[in-house]
């Protein structure tokens, strides 16, 4: 998922998905590309992530500029054992 500078729909995002996608058997690993937005947005997801323990891997990718759409979620789509990816953003 791309993020910027949207703190409270990242973080419904997160909860959404760990409460409705089954457990283990249909492991998820959810990656939220940070689009280089402001320090404190970035630093509540992260700590939103650590806060708790999730049903699901969810690993925070952050980029140093804002590198658009396009530029931005292609890192995110490098999952090799991936059967499907799912692409949004916030």
């Amino acid at each position: 998922m791309l993020v910027w500078n949207n703190e409270v729909d990242t973080i419904e995002c997160m909860e959404s998905f760990d409460r409705l996608v089954p457990g283990p058997e249909y492991r998820a690993d959810l990656v939220f590309i940070d689009n280089n937005s402001r320090q404190e947005i970035f630093e509540a997801i992260e700590k939103h992530v650590r806060s708790r323990t999730w049903n699901h891997r969810i690993v925070t990718i952050r980029n140093r500029e804002n590198l658009g759409y396009t530029g931005a979620t292609t890192p995110g789509s490098g999952t090799p054992s991936a059967r499907a990816t799912i692409s949004c953003s916030s």
